[in-house]
């Protein structure tokens, strides 16, 4: 009813759970990164702050559907 589009939630959440409730909602998944806990993956590829605030942003420009 209040056309929501996606729903966000942090990689150190379970992901069921958005899935749970975007399947209600009719919308799609987006991860964001709390920089709280990096993953292996992106220890070795040495992510930094800066990298992945902007990945943050790409998956927040696309599930807000702004250009």
């Amino acid at each position: 009813a209040k056309g929501v589009g996606t729903v966000f939630f942090q990689q150190s959440l379970p992901r069921d759970l958005a899935q749970t409730v975007a399947g209600e909602a009719g919308a799609r998944v987006a991860m964001l990164d709390s920089l709280e806990a990096p993953t292996q993956a992106q220890r070795t590829a040495h992510d930094d702050y800066d990298s992945l605030m902007r990945a943050d942003l790409a998956s927040l420009r696309q599930g807000l559907e702004c250009a």
